[in-house]
């Protein structure tokens, strides 16, 4: 016992790491034992768009091992060997407080009551549906060592297909777990049926082979809301349940299989077959893994950018694109938006076909106040010229939004003056700003002319206006 005590507090470290909460009654507790041989530590995880954020890990000793965390949310949770494999991946449904303990047997598990802990009504839910459909994922999933094709395994899905379609409701106190199970069903038997077909076999189906559960457009009901984000991988449900379909298409021509295959994606992204919003803008995101150039992430950016929904996905859009993206000459830069003193959003992009000279700054940054008469005496400079915009923003936060209109009323300050306030990650990521002040040029066409230029105060940044505007 003083062994797992010291489990729990190891991997308390992990759990309070990711959340800072202290109440003592939210704190939950997982207990698993483990008698594999070869097992040595496992992984607890949140699932966030369909990923898994690890949250902490644990070693296996004494063929146990044990989790102490505080939930930051009620939902699923998964316990995994590793976050990109469905072999022993364990998903259970937690609320902050909830308990947790079972044991792995094999490729399947079984709730117990280890240490004293009492698992809810939610959790045993998920193992009696689990006990149900264990037989055909013991197949497809746990394949090692295995000798099972699609003609043991679709007969077997054919025959089970009445029993897993009775299967009753959730009945548990928890209403928002009862609904939410509903989908996790619908998923994992999706997860299960594809999954037969992603691995190794010694002999894999031809079109005529398939079974009518291969043959039906699942999408609709695995689609029409955000709930597919919650389970673990669920954008691989998505992509598979729109191949199956092709999969058992007699009609189609080899060629022609092969054409809708290869553009599977692009197809998922363009033809409404994702109903929701939401989770299409995950799907355009989890497909920028495919890209490889930066030439190539800025062609993706042009199809698909206008399915980005959500400020979080925009967000982790440009984080990506920004990795793609030495911001070197000649390459289009990162678009940003901000309010100006007004309130309006402004964006860099909005001064396409003019030269933008832009000014990363903030109010409390010295060495920026110190250039600002500087960028003043620039501006005046062209003041006549049409073709070019001096624009400003700050990276105060949001709190001094004040202090800063006041400094640009104070100093006299002119050109495009805006304000990130808590969003100036939206600029300082994309463009690696480490330090301010950070001066930048874009030219006419959109494009990087220098991400890193000289300032105002330097005696070469008129040259470099200069040269700019003439191109």
């Amino acid at each position: 016992m003083k062994k797992l005590q010291t489990l729990f507090a190891v991997a308390l470290l992990g759990g309070a790491a990711a959340n800072a909460q202290t109440q003592a009654d939210a704190l939950s507790t997982i207990s698993v034992q483990w008698s594999e041989p070869q097992a040595k530590e496992m992984g607890l995880y949140k699932v966030e768009n369909c990923a898994l954020v690890p949250i902490a890990t644990s070693q296996v000793i004494n063929e146990k091992l044990a989790f102490a965390f505080h939930p930051d949310k009620e939902g699923y949770y998964a316990i995994a060997k590793h976050p990109m494999s469905s072999m022993y991946r364990y998903t259970f449904y937690l609320k902050p407080g909830d308990d947790l303990s079972f044991s792995i047997d094999g490729d399947d598990y079984t709730l117990t009551d280890l240490d004293g802990i009492t698992n809810t009504p939610e959790n045993r839910a998920i193992a009696a549906w689990q006990d149900l459909v264990h037989p055909l994922e013991a197949k497809s999933i746990y394949f090692m060592g295995k000798i099972s094709t699609f003609r043991d395994f679709f007969p077997q899905l054919e025959q089970m297909l009445p029993q897993i379609k009775a299967f009753p409701k959730a009945d548990t106190p928890n209403a928002r777990f009862n609904a939410s199970f509903e989908n996790y069903k619908r998923f994992n038997l999706a997860e299960i049926a594809n999954m037969l077909l992603q691995t190794p076999r010694t002999e894999h189906p031809q079109a005529a082979d398939f079974i009518a559960y291969y043959k039906q457009n699942y999408l609709p009901e695995l689609t029409s809301t955000t709930a597919i984000l919650d389970y673990p991988r669920g954008l691989d449900v998505i992509e598979n349940s729109y191949l199956n379909p092709l999969r058992a298409d007699t009609s189609l021509s080899e060629d022609d299989f092969i054409l809708k295959m290869r553009h599977a994606k692009e197809s998922l992204l363009t033809d409404n077959t994702i109903l929701n919003d939401t989770v299409r803008g995950e799907f355009m995101l989890a497909a920028t893994q495919n890209v490889q150039t930066y030439p190539g992430i800025m062609d993706y950016k042009q199809k698909y950018e206008h399915l980005l929904v959500t400020p979080n996905q925009q967000q982790r859009f440009r984080e990506i694109v920004a990795k793609y993206d030495d911001n070197s000459a000649g390459h289009e830069a990162i678009d940003f938006r901000f309010q100006d003193v007004n309130g309006k959003q402004v964006a860099l992009s909005d001064f396409k076909g003019k030269v933008v000279y832009v000014d990363v700054w903030a109010t409390w940054c010295g060495p920026c106040n110190a250039e600002i008469p500087h960028l003043i005496k620039l501006e005046e400079a062209y003041h006549n010229n049409p073709n070019i915009v001096f624009m400003s923003v700050s990276v105060d936060k949001q709190k001094d939004f004040e202090k800063w209109k006041k400094m640009l009323t104070d100093k006299g300050m002119g050109g495009v003056q805006l304000f990130s306030g808590d969003r100036s990650d939206e600029i300082m990521k994309p463009y690696k700003i480490t330090g301010i002040p950070r001066f930048m040029l874009f030219g006419k066409d959109g494009r990087v002319v220098n991400a890193d230029a000289p300032r105002p105060s330097s005696g070469e940044i008129k040259a470099l206006l200069d040269a700019t505007l003439k191109k």
